[in-house]
């Protein structure tokens, strides 16, 4: 692990790339760092401070690149979100999930139900906190007659590893 001032990481960001912090209390957050940008895509460094931004350490993560757009969000010192809109195997939208500040991600998957008939699942926003259980809400494309979205909602009890189906959402 790389401990680094923040000053001097400014510094370098400022020249070659961007980046966004995201404090999940007083102390501890993450810094994205997204550089190298080539055709459509960023290469991703992740940091995290324990003492409000003093100093940052280079998380060991597999999380390598992500295309332009990408979002992300941290709810915990170990939980947090990225949301790619074109980096999905069959659908050009992925979310991923981190249990493990960082290190890890993996790719979220909803339990659709056969009452939803459209193959591609998209996602409109990334996923809430709301008493006690993982809360996300994705929607379809209808056929292009219509040009409707339908949105459902699904939960998670279990930190993002399993999502069921709730029901439709506004």
């Amino acid at each position: 692990y790389n401990q680094t001032a923040a000053s001097d990481m400014i510094e370098s960001e400022q020249a070659n790339g961007e980046s966004e912090t995201y404090y999940v209390n007083e102390e501890d957050g993450f810094m994205v760092y997204l550089s190298n940008l080539w055709r459509d895509r960023y290469q991703v460094t992740i940091y995290k401070t324990e003492d409000h931004g003093e100093n940052w350490e280079e998380v060991d993560t597999d999380l390598d690149e992500v295309y332009i757009g990408s979002e992300f969000k941290f709810l915990s010192e170990e939980i947090g979100f990225v949301h790619d809109p074109y980096g999905g195997v069959d659908s050009y939208d992925t979310v991923k999930i981190t249990r493990d500040g960082g290190k890890t991600w993996k790719e979220l998957s909803v339990n659709k139900p056969s009452s939803i008939k459209e193959n591609n699942i998209f996602y409109k926003e990334l996923p809430e906190m709301v008493d006690g259980k993982l809360e996300i809400i994705v929607y379809t494309v209808a056929p292009a007659e219509s040009q409707k979205y339908k949105y459902y909602k699904f939960e998670s009890e279990d930190l993002g590893k399993t999502w069921n189906y709730v029901g439709v959402a506004d």
